[in-house]
This record gives structure tokens, sequence and C-alpha cells, in this order.
């Protein structure tokens, strides 16, 4: 069981490495009990959006309610088509989502894509106030190939620069 906060880099290493993790499906759409049993010595545990009862509001208490306790949290969305579900959790800051019935290597594209932001993925860009990926907008947008792709568009004359494309 978790004793410190760790990075989700550690935390996948680790697994690979043969540690046990501990933790629970959390159906109750509660933030009180999800505080309690993050504050309970789990490494993760998992809010069940497929299945429980809470909406988005109730979700994002029970995120900030995991991270207060130190462990991992997932988000069980509806599916790979779940696009909304997807993004709205890691927007609200989920450490990860699972996603269910991914039967071919297709959905599982599409399921990716829905958690990457361009230029690698389709996720919509939003400025999440508990991102926990320690990384800033820009880092992210540099990482992903996002300003290549400004510069590109920024060179289309007539696109806001009134001028011919720039060298």
């Amino acid at each position: 069981m978790s004793e410190t906060t760790i990075s989700g880099a550690e935390f996948k290493k680790q697994l690979r490495d043969g540690l046990p993790k501990l933790g629970l499906f959390v159906n109750a759409h509660s933030a009180t009990v999800t505080e309690q049993l993050a504050h309970s010595g789990y490494d993760w545990l998992l809010i069940d959006t497929q299945h429980g009862p809470m909406g988005n509001e109730n979700l994002s208490a029970m995120l900030n309610a995991v991270c207060s306790g130190g462990a991992k949290s997932m988000v069980r969305v509806a599916g790979y088509h779940d696009r909304g579900g997807i993004q709205q959790a890691l927007d609200l800051g989920a450490d990860g989502v699972l996603v269910p019935y991914i039967n071919t290597a297709e959905e599982a594209r599409q399921a990716v894509s829905c958690a990457r932001y361009p230029t690698v993925g389709t996720r919509s860009v939003y400025f999440p106030q508990r991102s926990k990926t320690g990384t800033s907008f820009i880092e992210l947008a540099a990482a992903s190939g996002g300003f290549r792709q400004w510069n590109r568009v920024s060179r289309i004359t007539g696109w806001g620069n009134n001028s011919s494309p720039r060298s």
C-alpha cells in the first residue's frame, strides 16, 4: 500500500517490476466515502462512472478526494465511444481512465486519441485546474509538436498576418 505519493511514471514502473498495487472500485457517489478510502492506504481507487450514479460535479469532488489521500485515481467510462466521458475524467484530474469493451485495434486507437492532445490525438484543449501531470500547457503543446503546427498556420497568407508567407 501507498505510504507516499509517487509519480504516474514511478507507479507504472513498479507495476512492470511486479510490485503489487492494492485498490478498489468505487461505485458509491460519495466524496466523503471516497476520501476515507483514499486515506486508508490504498494505492489506487477506480471511480466507476459506467455503473455508478455520479455526475460530473460529483466526479470532480471524488477525484479531489482521491488525490487528498495520495492514491492514484482512475475513472471507468462507458467505452471507447465515450469521448466526453474520457475527456471530462482527465480534465477533472483523473490519473487515468479504464475503457471497457475494446475489441479491435481501431477501437483502442479511438480511445487513446480521446486522451491525447493534438497533434498526436483528438482531445480538446482545456486548461485544467487539477492537471496532475506536473507539466504546464505550454510544455504539453511543445512535447506534442503543437508549436510546429502553429508556426505552419501562422505562415498562411491572410491568416491574421496580412502579408506574404514568412521564410
